[in-house]
């Protein structure tokens, strides 16, 4: 029987781009919370472009971000403001830096 991790069931919306907010949501996510990292549409987290690449990713952005969910959202645009809006009101936490 496994046991369960202290944040099973929390929701954590991480809005946040290199390092401070990513490396607190990692820690939560590996705590067992579900935690789900939104990105702008074409830039990303600007961690995407630290190097060391593999295969064609970079391993700072891997790292940082293992053990969550990926979404991008365009919150210029009123659906993806309501998403936005929708994953905020579920969450237990925010995370932007």
């Amino acid at each position: 029987m496994t046991q369960a991790l202290p944040l099973d069931g929390f929701r954590i919306v991480d809005y946040s781009h290199f390092l401070a907010g990513p490396f607190l949501s990692r820690c939560l996510a590996a705590m067992g919370a579900e935690v789900i990292k939104v990105e702008r549409p074409k830039a990303g987290d600007a961690g995407r472009a630290h190097p060391y690449f593999i295969k064609g990713q970079s391993g700072y952005y891997i790292q940082q971000n293992m053990g969550k969910e990926g979404l991008c959202v365009n919150l210029k645009d009123p659906r993806g403001l309501d998403l936005m809006h929708k994953l905020t009101d579920s969450a237990d936490v925010f995370v932007e830096n």
